[in-house]
């Protein structure tokens, strides 16, 4: 047996499978095959992020919005960009659907580092978004063009058990592999995503706006009891109006019932503290700097209150803002109550994301804030 795992039968193959994926790894991160990755994939918007950046002129960048797809989409970036201009200040787009906290730390510790004319930051985060835990689904594929960045023991935010997964989910064979399936099944299609891409201007992609023209009136999403019923009215319905689709997950699960009455999706968040410290450390990172910060604290749809968000969130948001706020470079833009509960199937395109006419309303107040 002994001599069997000694045989080169045995170790060669082995050895030439490991040098090929070493070869590859090292290959994709050396950009070999970024030229030919999906545009509107998380890895290829972020690399087709990174170019813009890059052909606008890094040093010629004044200020960045960052955060997720509430901001990314809700937002107006035209508007804001040129109402800044106005001003004699370059904004631009620096969000991401998507983004979880690890990403946010990575985009804005490495715009400052890399942007020497860097003056603030607009940071639009819900507070849902600030009691939720960072997780590797998207981190990797968002942050990859900008994960020299990334700072895992600094910030701290991940459980130790999930932490441990990074040196795993670090591995660009690991981010890139679906995307090199994806080209390999579909290559035509792909060319001609990539000849439609390259036709871009680069403020088209800092002015990207998703138009959102649905709404949420048509059906209640007001209690767990209403959610519950549309969620049964919608069930069997071909298509699920685009808008419930996540309601229809949440409250048509058959225990959706006893986990609301149970309290179960809202349970307080026990170990508050590593998130506190976590956004604390970045905010502080900002500001530090010497950069503004205009802190953004979004809306969260009634849906979130009593299905999602964790019942201590507005208490862990009071104390990660509390110690900045006699700051002069910490600016505070709640936005949190700015859409009453009566109104806000108007505003929705869904339960996640403010539509067109909710997103003029952010850009306005984010607009007024900045000038004014």
């Amino acid at each position: 047996m002994i001599k069997f795992f000694l045989h080169k039968k045995f170790w060669l193959p082995m050895i030439i499978i490991l040098l090929m994926f070493l070869v590859l790894e090292l290959l994709l991160r050396m950009g070999v095959y970024n030229p030919l990755l999906k545009p509107t994939s998380y890895l290829g918007s972020s690399y087709e992020r990174l170019a813009a950046l890059k052909d606008f002129g890094l040093n010629d960048i004044d200020w960045i919005t960052t955060g997720d797809s509430r901001i990314d989409w809700g937002i107006n970036h035209e508007k804001l960009r040129q109402a800044q201009k106005q001003r004699g200040v370059n904004h631009l787009r620096m969000s991401f659907g998507g983004a979880d906290f690890m990403v946010l730390q990575s985009l804005i510790d490495w715009s400052i580092k890399h942007m020497d004319s860097l003056d603030g930051v607009v940071l639009g985060v819900s507070e849902h978004k600030l009691t939720n835990n960072s997780t590797f689904t998207k981190l990797y594929p968002i942050a990859w063009p900008f994960r020299e960045s990334l700072n895992f023991e600094r910030y701290n935010i991940m459980p130790a058990d999930l932490k441990r997964r990074r040196h795993y989910y670090g591995l660009a064979v690991v981010n890139y592999i679906s995307d090199i399936k994806d080209f390999i099944t579909n290559p035509l299609d792909r060319i001609k995503e990539l000849k439609k891409a390259q036709q871009q201007k680069p403020v088209n992609i800092f002015d990207y706006n998703n138009k959102l023209v649905g709404d949420l009136c048509a059906y209640s999403l007001d209690s767990p009891e209403s959610c519950i019923q549309t969620a049964k009215q919608l069930m069997n319905k071909k298509p699920i109006p685009s808008g419930f689709k996540s309601p229809v997950r949440l409250c048509g699960a058959p225990n959706a019932k006893l986990r609301i009455n149970s309290n179960r999706t809202t349970a307080p968040i026990k170990d508050k503290r590593r998130l506190i410290n976590g956004w604390r450390s970045l905010i502080r990172g900002v500001l530090n700097k010497d950069k503004k910060l205009l802190f953004v604290l979004l809306p969260d749809h009634e849906m979130y209150n009593y299905l999602l968000k964790p019942k201590n969130a507005h208490q862990i948001t009071k104390q990660i803002i509390a110690p900045f706020k006699s700051n002069p470079n910490f600016m505070l833009l709640d936005l949190r109550e700015f859409i009453p509960q009566q109104e806000q199937c108007k505003y929705y395109n869904d339960p996640l994301h403010l539509n067109d006419k909710g997103g003029r309303l952010l850009t306005k107040k984010v607009i007024q804030k900045l000038i004014n």
